[in-house]
């Protein structure tokens, strides 16, 4: 596996979104610890030509508790304006310190507070959750109106479905339905924040396609720096077996704990593969994303650069282990990947999964 890994030397140049494509403002990446002391954040982003007063917009933030969903509103304060090409971070249940510039005057710098009195609503706030969640980013603050779709301007959603304004994103157009980004553990060493791709415009946004894990965050910064990502897309297709299988990464494809030279914890899955039935699991990976109709199914990998590689059999699955592969080169280098499950009664083929290795 390390001699074929040598044909991700090919690197792909990121490329940025087209700002008519989706909202001016976004939402692109999300904070869930308390990292540098800096506590939980949000971040926009003003991909359009002008700049836009955010005085009259909101903000909301919605979490599962035992209780049933609970959604809360942050109203920006007056005079918060994001130019073109500028971020705005919103740190998230902090201590009111006024608008600040962000570092290198790349945007602006606001604080929440963490009283009840300086959320919308009378509903105060609570933290982001990292397993499951969802954020919108509203045009107003009057609580009539962030009930209609005309007053989305963007939304996120990870771990799960089914959130209360889920419906209003969807209907406006702004996210697709049943879908949602992966949800963040945070129990690994670093925590990765949720992170928006550039390089991927679609509208709606999917879940499964423009949001993914960065483990460089980048604050007030563009988020196609290099850092390690991960994010599905495509479906699977059972072929001409009986279920459809899937392909996901577990962990972050980044050098080891502790800067070492080899990966550790990544581990590349596809399920099911029933070793008792004859079935094999086979990895494609190639240096860029493809739709190709092939067999009754779609393959997502491009046929010009193309390797196919045997996964190893735990019984019910097959697996790519990374521990024991160096990094070398790797970082920045982009694969768009694939599973295929081979059997005497025929193919299946599962959903399309990219990573960038990061450093």
């Amino acid at each position: 596996m390390r001699n074929s890994l040598g044909i991700a030397c090919l690197a792909l140049g990121a490329a940025f979104l087209n700002s008519s494509l989706r909202s001016q403002v976004v939402l692109s990446e999300i904070e869930f610890t308390s990292r540098n002391s800096e506590g939980q954040w949000i971040e926009l982003f003003n991909m359009g030509q002008k700049e836009v007063d955010l005085s009259k917009w909101s903000l909301s933030v919605e979490k599962r508790t035992i209780a049933g969903n609970k959604q809360f509103f942050f109203g920006f304060p007056k005079n918060t304006k994001v130019a073109s090409g500028k971020f705005v971070r919103i740190h998230w249940l902090a201590k009111v310190k006024g608008n600040q510039v962000c570092p290198g005057k790349n945007g602006i710098e606001v604080f929440t507070g963490t009283t009840l009195n300086h959320f919308l609503f009378g509903l105060g706030a609570e933290s982001l959750t990292p397993s499951a969640g969802a954020v919108g980013l509203f045009d107003t603050q009057k609580s009539s109106d962030v009930a209609k779709k005309e007053h989305v301007v963007d939304w996120v959603q990870w771990g799960s479905t089914n959130w209360l304004r889920e419906g209003l994103a969807i209907a406006a157009k702004k996210w697709v339905t049943a879908t949602f980004a992966p949800a963040v553990d945070p129990k690994v060493s670093k925590v990765p924040t949720l992170a928006y791709d550039y390089r991927t415009p679609t509208l709606p946004t999917s879940g499964f396609i423009n949001w993914y894990l960065d483990d460089a965050p980048t604050p007030c910064a563009d988020n196609s720096g290099g850092g390690a990502f991960m994010a599905f897309y495509g479906t699977s297709c059972k072929g001409g077996l009986s279920t459809a299988p899937t392909f996901s990464g577990n962990g972050i494809p980044k050098r080891g704990v502790g800067g070492g030279t080899n990966f550790e914890k990544f581990v590349l899955t596809l399920s099911p593969v029933s070793q008792s039935n004859g079935e094999f699991g086979f990895w494609l990976f190639s240096a860029k994303k493809a739709e190709i109709p092939l067999l009754g199914c779609t393959l997502y990998t491009d046929f010009a650069t193309l390797n196919i590689i045997p996964m190893i059999s735990t019984g019910t699955a097959a697996e790519v282990r990374w521990d024991q592969i160096p990094t070398g080169s790797l970082p920045g280098v982009y694969l768009a990947n694939q599973g295929v499950v081979f059997a005497t009664k025929g193919l299946a083929f599962s959903n399309g999964l990219e990573f960038r290795f990061g450093q």
